[in-house]
């Protein structure tokens, strides 16, 4: 009802809306899990709220429902690599199809937008842009602090993992 509210009060001016950016020092440890060593890295934002599905699938139909009442466009923060961006883009086409199913209006042109906020994000960004059936994504992109590292997820978490996945995308030695 919100955002529904939002996008009225906005219309016919575009409203962009950033999804949960959770994590970090902004969520309590019950939900987080495990306490991480450096928790402003790792876990947040898409990747907390991927998770934790049904939490984020609440907003993202709030979101698609609110789209036919105004022009919304939906930011997603954080996003490091191209499996994240395909997680989150497949999501939002199941919950298309929901709607669809339950006969709820939404907007189909619905622009959804990736937030360019660390290194590993920035070095992939033509890879991201061009992500197929990415005609409806937009990049912003967010200056971080000097020595951000090169990615979010810190170094336990990429050790643990087998080093960072986004790096792996390429192929061509970076």
């Amino acid at each position: 009802d919100v955002y529904r509210k939002l996008a009225e009060t906005m219309a016919p001016k575009t409203c962009v809306i950033r999804t949960f950016d959770l994590g970090g020092k902004k969520l309590a440890r019950e939900i987080m899990g495990s306490k991480e060593d450096n928790p402003v890295l790792g876990l947040r934002a898409l990747r907390l709220c991927m998770q934790h599905r049904d939490m984020f699938k609440i907003q993202l139909r709030a979101l698609l429902r609110a789209s036919a009442f105004g022009n919304i466009k939906i930011m997603f923060p954080l996003v490091s690599g191209v499996q994240e961006l395909r997680q989150v883009k497949t999501l939002v086409r199941e919950i298309r199809l929901e709607l669809d199913a339950e006969g709820i209006a939404y907007n189909r042109e619905l622009e959804i937008g990736i937030m360019i906020e660390v290194p590993s994000a920035a070095v992939i960004a033509d890879l991201l842009a061009t992500e197929p059936q990415q005609r409806e994504c937009q990049l912003s992109l967010r200056a971080a602090p000097s020595g951000h590292p090169a990615s979010d997820q810190g170094r336990d978490r990429c050790r643990e993992e087998g080093g960072h996945p986004c790096f792996d995308v390429r192929g061509d030695g970076l």
